[in-house]
Formats: structure tokens, sequence, C-alpha cells
């Protein structure tokens, strides 16, 4: 379904989209999308997860209920990390820039590579190696302080 890293303040995320019970393989769509400034990703059901932080970003008013299985990240302006859920009621919880998190199917295998010395942007690479659910090519986002503003790069 997807691979998320979180680390040092930065934002990956693959490309890779499925469907259905067997997670057939469907496409490939930059997954680490900028809505009105805010840069969003989404594991699970992306068309859900969009319309989500669409709705977030244009401050719409009510959001829609988010299942089970669908969750949206937010890279803040202060390198924290937003993350709503189901049953968050549109109220995020935070990780902080110094925590190394990994979300989606291959977000653990991110993680593992990462802790075990590769560099995030090549423990996407690896995670996608191993789950066939995860694929590039991969995007990312740190907010820079010194330019006040967002970088984004990707491996395309």
């Amino acid at each position: 379904m997807t691979t998320v890293l979180y680390t040092g303040g930065c934002l990956l995320a693959d490309s890779r989209l499925s469907e259905g019970e067997s997670k057939v393989f469907r496409g490939s769509v930059s997954k680490l999308f900028e809505l009105n400034g805010r840069h969003f990703t989404v594991s699970g059901y992306f068309a859900l997860g969009y319309t989500f932080a669409h709705d977030l970003a244009n401050e719409t008013g009510d959001l829609p209920e988010l299942d089970e299985e669908t969750t949206v990240y937010e890279l803040l302006r202060d390198s924290r990390l937003a993350v709503h859920e189901y049953g968050g009621y549109g109220i995020p919880y935070h990780f902080e820039p110094q925590v190394s998190v990994g979300f989606g199917t291959g977000g653990p295998l991110a993680l593992a590579a990462y802790l075990g010395g590769a560099l995030p942007m090549r423990a996407m690479e690896i995670a996608a190696q191993i789950d066939p659910q995860s694929g590039g090519p991969f995007h990312a986002v740190r907010y820079d302080n010194t330019k006040q503003e967002f970088v984004t790069w990707s491996t395309r």
C-alpha cells in the first residue's frame, strides 16, 4: 500500500498505487503532494486520504471520516509530523523531528534500513525491494528554516 518514512524532520513517501484485496499494482503517483502550501502524504486509500487533506488544507469545514486503513500525514513548518487517523475527528497527534518512524506496509522495512545505516532515500529503495506494495520513484520534503520554505526532491 505505501512506504512512509519520517526522520529528522524529513518526510519521504513512495509512489506505488495498488487496489483490492490482492493489492494489484495499478500505477504510480506522487503520494507526497502540496495543497495550499501544506505538504501531505497518505497511506491506505489514496482518494479518501487526498480528499481529507484537500478539505483540511482548504479549511472547508467538516472533514470526511477516514476509514481504519487510511491515514493522512502532514509535515508542518516546525518540522513536526501531524498524523490524522480513523476516529481522530480531525485532531492529529504529532511526532517531533528527532523521532524516526515508518508507516504503511513498507514503513517498518524502511525504518529498519535507515536505523541500520542507510540514508533515508536508500532506505526507501530497500523497503521497496522487499515490499511488493511499495515502489518508486520516491519523493521527500523538509522545511528549510534558513530559506523559510519547503524543499522537495525525488529519485526521478
